[in-house]
């Protein structure tokens, strides 16, 4: 008896480890077939002054409050600012 369970706990692990790289071998596949967002910036993101949606990559990065702020143009960049130091 002792020996059958000694034996369904090889195999129950060995079952375990196959699974494990299994899964490790395509998570591998699918991270080398989608690039990162961070490698291609391609989101679609909002202006805080005007409300356009705009992609990332096009936009104007400015760091307002130590906090980064992307606007679709110069221009809002610079009313965004303004309104700011108006308050």
């Amino acid at each position: 008896m002792v020996d059958l369970l000694i034996f369904l706990l090889i195999v129950w692990g060995g079952w375990r480890l196959v699974k494990f790289f299994i899964k490790a071998y395509f998570d591998s596949l699918n991270s080398a077939q989608e690039p990162n967002d961070s490698d291609t910036d391609t989101d679609l993101i909002r202006d805080p002054q005007c409300g356009t949606y705009f992609l990332k990559q096009e936009g104007v990065r400015g760091v307002i409050g130590g906090r980064t702020v992307y606007f679709c143009s110069r221009q809002c960049y610079e009313r965004y600012v303004a309104n700011r130091s108006a308050k």
